[in-house]
């Protein structure tokens, strides 16, 4: 009975034509497009932001460039904007290639902080890890993470799953069952004047490629400050005093 059932879903896949299969696609951003914000409102407590950067076109040299870069930026992302400005108790930063294009995520999510006010602190760490990339980062550091990721991808599956995983992954993913070893190549391969391009390119302000999607709350418990537009006029907010009424 089992290998009936076999027989029958192989049967019902080789009619399963290739041309047939729905295609997953990624939204690529043309060189035309501006910085972008997506705004949304909840009753929810809480704001967050996801702002996306796209990297130049995928090699595999920019991908090991770019998996290095957010390597190098999780830590200091973290300690930028939970540590030291208190901003969120959940920061974090990662990079991912998906249908050959390689993107950026920087997230955030406060319960006292405005999804702009937080949007603001991002692009402030952004630009200022690019004027300092040179001090921030050093050559010796960039190896030293380097030789990490080269370590973690020479590491072979620990268990059947995730066997099965990766070789489904490479088969139809993929097309090729040699794309771990290209990847590693790349990445031994990649210099330290190489990776400061790709992280210029990505982060820079020439890089318009960026979406931001801001998820502001009503909630008021939502903010300790928050900047509103202005309703009516400004003369509702208070009155004019001269000097002497200002006294009293």
């Amino acid at each position: 009975v089992f290998l009936d059932a076999e027989l029958s879903v192989i049967q019902a896949l080789a009619k399963y034509l290739k041309s047939e299969h729905r295609q997953k696609k990624v939204l690529s951003l043309n060189e035309k497009s501006k910085p972008t914000i997506i705004s949304n409102e909840t009753k929810l407590r809480g704001n967050a932001v996801l702002l996306m950067l796209e990297s130049p076109a995928f090699s595999f040299h920019n991908r090991a460039s770019q998996q290095i870069l957010n390597t190098v930026l999780s830590q200091p992302f973290f300690d930028t904007l939970r540590t030291k400005q208190q901003t969120s108790y959940l920061v974090q930063t990662w990079g991912m290639e998906k249908e050959r294009i390689l993107q950026n995520f920087f997230i955030a999510y406060s319960n006292t902080h405005d999804a702009r006010d937080i949007l603001a602190r991002f692009e402030l760490f952004i630009e200022d890890t690019v004027q300092k990339i040179n001090s921030k980062t050093s050559e010796e550091s960039f190896n030293t993470v380097k030789a990490s990721l080269v370590k973690e991808l020479s590491t072979p599956p620990q268990n059947m799953g995730t066997m099965f995983e990766t070789l489904n992954l490479f088969a139809f993913e993929y097309n090729d069952f040699n794309w771990l070893d290209k990847r590693l190549a790349a990445l031994k391969q990649v210099t330290f004047p190489q990776w400061v391009d790709l992280a210029i390119q990505t982060l820079g302000k020439g890089n318009n490629k960026r979406i931001a999607i801001l998820n502001n709350s009503l909630n008021p418990e939502s903010y300790h400050l928050r900047y509103l537009p202005l309703e009516g006029k400004i003369e509702d907010q208070g009155v004019y005093k001269s000097k002497e009424e200002a006294m009293r």
